[in-house]
């Protein structure tokens, strides 16, 4: 295989995994354009039904810690198809049960495999591009995500209506299949002659498990790398609270949107998140200043939080403007990936990356039921359709944790001062 065909197919192979990270956020955010349906289908009130949505998150946020030992210690090719074809069984289950416990274990497989589509498709980035494309690609593989989620948002509320969440759901199901057999069919090509991509021969550097929990003990008792998992936690709890989930049933609720309008809206955070995930890490690159940068983008999402919640009488293309600013500017969470990486060896970069991000997806483990359950105990009593209905002061007061979470991240980076950059050893 010539050095331009190889660098083509390089290109392919990354893209699908790319595409497999998209695949996971449309996964990941379908309950929040469903949320009617599934809370009428299963008998749920906010608390159950945030419960449901959140069972993602169990399964997703502690397999953070072990994704990339898996891609590490076993073939790419395997754990890719594997994972997928979780996430496929898993919208079989949720749209073929009627039970609430086997549709929160279908949410569960979801999620289980969605843990592998970032981290595997970095690592097939590390296979099949050149050294020197790798940082472009993790900025473009995380914008795709959120590009995934922007497009999400404004696809599933029109195919909902179409069709219904079952049927939509087992679209996702044969899209995965298909996806599964095509990782499957193209990753059985190995790269040639590796060292024209600076990709590594798969089985060049196993990972043991004794060492991969060496290492993982050693981050553990760093405070730093916990510094800055609990700041990504609190920049990225607006996101999965209020665009993955809530966002849509409080502008329908509080502002009387259609259930397209409010998934256009929604979608404009994930379309700021897009662009300014890159320009936030060029910004932190030249200034070197990540936690002055951190406390004025957490200052300025407090501010955009609340007027955009809190505020009545905006209009329509002003609050879309509001939202796509508050994604840019909560995009600064991708910088707390770099305190990390500033504070670490390359022995353990990717593993400090694996933690850190385990960090922040507890906030989407706990907090998607627990506006839920703050929902429930704001409720009145009343009963519609045999459904709760819920006023707009209800979710108002439930949604009070998106700008509490920016304000305590203002708060933090105030006091905190940047570790000194040290080179990877």
């Amino acid at each position: 295989m010539s050095r331009q065909k190889a660098s083509f197919f390089g290109v392919f192979i990354v893209v699908l995994g790319a595409l497999f990270y998209c695949y996971e956020y449309f996964l990941r955010i379908a309950p929040s354009v469903m949320e009617t349906d599934l809370m009428h289908f299963f008998n749920l009130n906010a608390t159950l039904f945030g419960a449901l949505s959140g069972f993602y998150y169990y399964a997703y946020t502690p397999m953070q810690l072990v994704v990339g030992v898996a891609v590490d210690r076993y073939t790419i090719r395997n754990v890719l198809v594997f994972a997928i074809l979780c996430c496929a069984l898993g919208s079989l289950l949720f749209a073929s049960t009627t039970h609430y416990q086997l549709a929160a274990l279908g949410r569960f497989m979801q999620g289980f495999g969605s843990a592998f589509a970032f981290v595997g498709a970095l690592k097939l980035a590390t296979k099949w591009l050149p050294v020197w494309w790798f940082a472009a690609f993790s900025g473009v593989c995380t914008s795709l995500g959120f590009l995934g989620g922007a497009f999400g948002d404004i696809s599933l509320t029109h195919l909902v209506q179409i069709m219904g969440w079952q049927k939509l759901f087992h679209i996702f199901v044969v899209i995965g299949l298909i996806f599964a057999v095509i990782v499957w069919f193209f990753l059985s090509t190995h790269p040639q002659n590796v060292k024209e991509f600076g990709g590594k021969k798969e089985g060049m550097e196993v990972v043991t498990l004794k060492a991969a929990f060496g290492q993982l003990w050693e981050l553990v008792r760093m405070p730093y790398i916990w510094l800055a998992g609990i700041l990504g936690a609190l920049l990225f709890l607006p996101t999965i609270v209020f665009a993955d989930l809530w966002g849509i049933p409080y502008l329908q609720q509080l502002h009387g949107y259609s259930l397209t309008q409010a998934g256009l809206m929604t979608s404009m955070i994930y379309f700021g998140w897009a662009l300014g995930g890159p320009l936030q890490g060029i910004l932190s690159s030249v200034l070197q200043k990540r936690m002055r940068l951190l406390f004025w983008n957490s200052v300025l999402a407090t501010v955009l939080a609340v007027v955009a919640l809190y505020v009545s009488g905006l209009s329509y293309s002003l609050l879309c403007i509001l939202f796509f600013v508050f994604g840019m500017v909560s995009s600064s969470e991708v910088l707390t990936f770099a305190m990390g990486r500033d504070v670490c060896t390359v022995h353990n970069t990717g593993m400090a990356m694996a933690f850190i991000n385990f960090i922040v997806m507890i906030s989407g483990l706990f907090m998607q039921s627990g506006v839920g359950k703050l929902l429930d105990l704001s409720w009145s009593g009343h009963m519609q359709n045999g459904l709760r209905v819920y006023t707009n002061q209800d979710y108002q007061h439930a949604i009070i944790v998106v700008p509490l979470s920016l304000l305590l991240c203002a708060l933090i980076t105030l006091f905190a001062k940047d570790r000194a950059l040290k080179l990877l050893d």
